[in-house]
């Protein structure tokens, strides 16, 4: 922490917790959605499929992790890695179904 009074000139430092943002960049509350988050356009088709695809490859090394980790007697490790496999490919799908 620094002294104040020991800080540069036309720096004041505000008391902790009480910084603010930039006019304008406010930023919603943690679990909601912005409110222009309903005029946002649909992602163009290519840019899904790219998106698909990257997920489709990294869904892939997570079902590869999983079955190394089974096969080095890893359970644990292998229901894990394939939760994660699985929920990338689940999210790869929603991606190219959601438009």
């Amino acid at each position: 922490m620094t002294d104040p009074e020991s800080a540069p000139a036309g720096t004041e430092s505000a008391p902790a917790g009480t910084e603010s943002a930039p006019a304008g960049t406010e930023s919603a509350p943690a679990g909601t959605a912005p409110a222009n988050e309903a005029e946002r356009p649909p992602r163009l088709f290519i840019e899904r499929l790219g998106l698909a695809a990257v997920a489709l490859f990294v869904g892939g090394l997570f079902t590869l992790m999983a079955g190394a980790a089974w096969v080095g007697e890893e359970g644990f490790l292998a229901v894990m890695a394939g939760l994660g496999g699985v929920m990338t490919f689940w999210a790869g799908f929603s991606t190219l179904r959601r438009g």
